[in-house]
């Protein structure tokens, strides 16, 4: 089977996800959670 240790492929996965998502947020639009008026949040 694989030879990589569990704890170090969750290092590894978060590591990329983080990335990826630190990359994308940028990109993309404007969540509802920013505070805009028309959220519908009541």
């Amino acid at each position: 089977g694989c030879e990589v240790e569990p704890d170090a492929a969750h290092v590894v996965l978060l590591a990329v996800v983080v990335a990826v998502v630190l990359l994308l947020l940028p990109g993309l639009p404007c969540p509802p959670q920013q505070g805009h008026p028309e959220g519908g949040r009541e």
